[in-house]
């Protein structure tokens, strides 16, 4: 019986490469990228999510607490109570 002997080599340089790129737009110092773009979507729908959140919230859509009368009248009429 013969013996069949093998060596198998495998070039992770572009693995090597996208890890490197991967690394950089994680940590933010990537200017383009998909993760990039990810992260400005993300920031941009909350910031939208926020935004409407307090348009609805100081119109009086219950869920804030009423002001109380001396935060009213100082808002209102100026005038400091302490």
């Amino acid at each position: 019986m013969t013996d069949i002997d093998a060596d198998v080599k495998i070039d992770l340089t572009p693995l090597k490469k996208f890890g490197d790129r991967f690394q950089k737009e994680l940590s933010g110092t990537a200017s383009t990228g998909p993760i990039v773009a990810m992260k400005k979507q993300w920031a941009m729908r909350y910031r939208s999510f926020a935004q409407l959140r307090f348009d609805k919230a100081s119109k009086g859509d219950g869920t804030w607490p009423p002001l109380k009368l001396p935060q009213l009248l100082e808002d209102v009429a100026g005038v400091q109570l302490s």
